[in-house]
Parts: C-alpha cells; structure tokens; sequence
C-alpha cells in the first residue's frame, strides 16, 4: 500500500530506475534494505500478537473488579 502523499506514478519510476541498476553493489544495499525493513515490520506484528491476550486479560479484570 503506498501512502497518500506518494504519488504512485513517480514511485513506480523510482523504483524502475533501481532495478535498472547495473551495479551488484547497488542490488545488493537494495535487497538488504527491503530485507531489514520487512523483518523490522514482522517483529512489530509479532509483538503485536503477542500482545493481545494480555489486553484481553487486563480488560477482562478490569470489568470484574469494576461490576463485583
């Protein structure tokens, strides 16, 4: 999903322009990158998930201490 400020016509042509890359140094940064970024983003929703019982939990407690 690309955000509303990025224009999807000139995000495509950037992102042409990197994979016309002829330098294997270049790819290479760009792979890492994306790599990185996708794992930075997975860890979130792990913790994310991991989460939630707690929430539920805590929420749960909260309503029965309030109505007792």
């Amino acid at each position: 999903m690309i955000p509303p400020k990025i224009n999807e016509a000139e995000a495509q042509a950037v992102l042409d322009s990197l994979l016309s890359e002829e330098d294997p140094a270049a790819l290479r940064l760009i792979v890492i990158e994306l790599v990185m970024a996708t794992g930075f983003w997975y860890r979130r929703a792990q913790i994310s998930r991991y989460l939630y019982p707690l929430f539920f939990l805590g929420g749960f407690i909260t309503c029965y201490f309030f109505l007792s």
